[in-house]
């Protein structure tokens, strides 16, 4: 009998161990005013309706950008929800983002409050955002960051083929 309910421990531990959150970050928690961060709201193990904060103090360049991804590893699922926003603040001093809801039939999921401190750019400086995403910190994509020059010179060109010499009879 010991043996049996130890058994059914193990068949059922994973779906004990595997968690639900629903989570918010940043890229930075500070930026100079005429940049902008990427905000990205994760949602593990949790299916519903997702409803973003109002972003009224920001333009919103790109989002919301939505990933998803299900693995499956000896008979353990685990399931992830993104929403990505890439926004710029348009005043300075602190801007306050109140929480997003992640909402299904049996319960409401919100992210905790964020802060972002806003400072003056007399310099114009720009910079992109950090990402954290472990797979665009592991290699380097030059050609995402700049544009490609055109070669200074031209390619040659094949010369041109010659036309055949036959003349057309009318009868």
């Amino acid at each position: 009998m010991k043996k049996g309910i130890y058994v059914m421990g193990l068949l059922l531990a994973p779906f004990f161990i595997i968690g639900q959150s629903f989570d918010v970050s940043v890229s930075s928690d500070s930026v100079l005013i005429g940049n902008y961060i990427e905000l990205k709201f994760t949602a593990e193990n949790i299916d519903g309706e997702f409803e973003p904060p109002p972003l009224e103090d920001f333009i919103i360049v790109s989002g919301p950008n939505q990933s998803s991804s299900v693995q499956m590893i000896n008979s353990t699922t685990r399931s992830m929800r993104a929403w990505t926003y890439y926004v710029e603040p348009r005043i300075e001093g602190e801007i306050i983002i109140p929480p997003a809801y992640l909402v299904n039939e049996e319960k409401t999921y919100e992210t905790d409050i964020v802060a972002i401190n806003i400072y003056p750019n007399p310099e114009g400086i720009i910079e992109k955002p950090k990402s954290n995403n472990f797979f665009y910190q592991s290699f380097d994509f030059p050609f995402f960051d700049e544009r490609v020059a055109p070669p200074k010179t031209a390619p040659k060109k094949e010369p041109a083929k010659k036309k055949s010499s036959r003349q057309l009879k009318r009868i």
